[in-house]
């Protein structure tokens, strides 16, 4: 899959035959970006491993071996390898905390109508984005 400047790649491993398959496809990528002078910034590149029964596999993309991740951010939603958000949840508080506290600290009037504007402008999207996809399950993901 490709959005703008992001490549994921992913499959399903239920046997020992899909892994090879799975570098397979990762040199197959590889080779297309050379030939679109696409090169990838191996930096960047991580492998997240979904499931309880996953074997682990190492990938490698060029002569790099791809580093594990338990997290990745994508289109500011962060997914966690047990697809749980709790730290999904933990960073859009972070950022709605830190915009509450600018507004305390910037706003000198304290005038009830501002304060509720810059809530619904300023803290609150930090907080609804993309709800619908991350929708918290658990009563502490809500609080």
């Amino acid at each position: 899959m490709k959005f703008a400047d992001d490549t994921k790649l992913f499959g399903i491993c239920n046997n020992e035959s899909d892994y090879p398959k799975l570098q397979e496809d990762v040199s197959k990528l590889e080779s297309w970006a050379l030939a679109w002078q696409m090169k990838f910034n191996v930096d960047k590149c991580t492998v997240m491993h979904i499931g309880s029964s996953n074997k682990k596999c190492s990938y490698q993309l060029g002569n790099s071996l791809l580093e594990f991740t338990g997290t990745q951010k994508d289109l500011q939603i962060w997914i966690s390898n047990d697809l749980k958000f709790e730290f999904h949840t933990l960073e859009a508080c972070k950022k709605a905390n830190k915009m509450l506290g600018m507004i305390k600290r910037t706003d000198i009037h304290k005038d009830p109508r501002i304060l509720v504007s810059l809530y619904k402008s300023l803290v609150r999207p930090h907080l609804e984005y993309c709800c619908s996809v991350w929708a918290p399950h658990y009563q502490k993901d809500k609080d």
